[in-house]
């Protein structure tokens, strides 16, 4: 344009008469000023417009990668700036599991799809549960696609290396979009890696918290009785006390008699047996609100709050009573029978609680020598 207005202002200037020179020059000098300045306002504008379009591109970019703690919603929360790009509307199919495609290879068949998300104008959302399991026919023809005009679509390949996640299905405003589409489809596609990468590995945590439960669980229970192991039962006494400061408990310390006995005159299946049937034995005598664990071999140690038991006495009664019904049906050629020793105390702290299982113990070790005396005695007077 600048080009033919100097052209012209060149031609009048050699055949124009000598008085109309200065006309010309004001007209034409009036003339290559608007257009400069038509030029400016439009280069402006196209400049302005970049910038708009960078920024927009940018949320688009940022927006998602943009997760939060629900990895099924992110699948939504990416397509929130999908209208920057003048996409109209648009839907996420992903494959239940990515597959794999190699060049040159066979795509993969009967593949299980699920509809996740989908984006109509600046309003985005994810697709019910119960609606996500659908097939490839369903894609094009799903009830969030409005019957009541004409749509066209492109389909976007999610992928990454050698690893298909799925199709994103959009409806372009015009055909700048295709300017866009490879973004488009690298961004979504990393978005949509990462999240099942998230997904995958805070399922391998979850199963791998389960497995130290369960680990934690075995580590403080006794494998052979059930009842807590030593490290068990201190760790629930410590629990225990900590909520039930200055209240009165009755511990006990007990042991199984002649276990060595029974060991080698019946064999150690049958010492394991008697050790599970006292443990038995303590869980019911100290009921549901009594801590009973093993602390090795055949030594057992429980205790319980003094207001939710009648007491030492109504304590050594049920143990009497089970271990005279567990002898009168066992049909065992042998007896079995413990010894214990009680504690009444009131504990403050764990080192309260150690001390006053090592008085039980004390008093066991009394009980179990009284015990024998008193047999000894009773095998003394039918001798004579």
């Amino acid at each position: 344009m600048i080009e033919t207005v100097d052209g012209c202002h060149k031609w009048l200037m050699r055949n124009a008469p000598a008085e109309n020179v200065s006309v010309i020059n004001r007209i034409f000098k009036y003339a290559v000023i608007k257009i400069s300045n038509g030029m400016i306002n439009d280069f402006k504008k196209l400049e302005d417009s970049q910038k708009e379009h960078t920024h927009l591109s940018n949320l688009f970019t940022r927006d998602t990668l943009m997760f939060n703690e629900n990895m099924a919603m992110s699948y939504a929360r990416m397509m929130n700036k999908f209208y920057c790009l003048d996409i109209k509307s648009s839907y996420l199919f992903l494959i239940d599991e990515p597959a794999e495609y190699h060049n040159n290879g066979e795509f993969p068949k009967n593949l299980k799809w699920k509809f996740m998300s989908y984006q109509d104008g600046m309003n985005f959302s994810m697709v019910p549960a119960n609606e996500r399991d659908v097939s490839s026919e369903y894609m094009y023809r799903n009830k969030y696609i409005s019957d009541s005009e004409r749509h066209t679509f492109i389909i976007a390949d999610l992928y990454s290396r050698e690893y298909q996640y799925g199709l994103l299905l959009c409806e372009p405003t015009s055909d700048k979009f295709f300017a866009e589409l490879e973004l488009v489809v690298y961004q979504v596609s990393a978005a949509v890696k990462l999240i099942n990468l998230i997904s995958e590995q805070d399922r391998i945590n979850e199963k791998l918290h389960m497995k130290n439960i369960a680990l934690e669980n075995l580590s403080e229970i006794d494998e052979m009785t059930g009842i807590y192991n030593r490290r068990g039962f201190y760790r629930a006494a410590e629990a225990f006390i900590e909520s039930s400061k200055g209240k009165d408990i009755i511990v006990c310390y007990a042991d199984m008699d002649n276990l060595k006995l029974v060991n080698d005159g019946y064999g150690h299946s049958e010492g394991d047996f008697s050790i599970k049937s006292l443990a038995l034995c303590l869980k019911e005598a100290f009921g549901e609100n009594g801590i009973v664990g093993r602390m090795g071999g055949d030594e057992f140690a429980a205790f319980i709050l003094s207001e939710k038991t009648e007491g030492i006495e109504s304590i050594i009664g049920k143990k009497r009573r089970y271990i005279e019904h567990l002898n009168r049906t066992a049909n065992k050629p042998y007896h079995i029978d413990m010894s214990m020793g009680f504690c009444e105390c009131v504990c403050e702290n764990s080192y309260d609680f150690k001390e006053a299982v090592d008085k039980a113990d004390g008093k066991l070790y009394d009980n179990k020598t009284e015990r024998k005396r008193r047999n000894k005695n009773k095998v003394s007077e039918t001798d004579h």
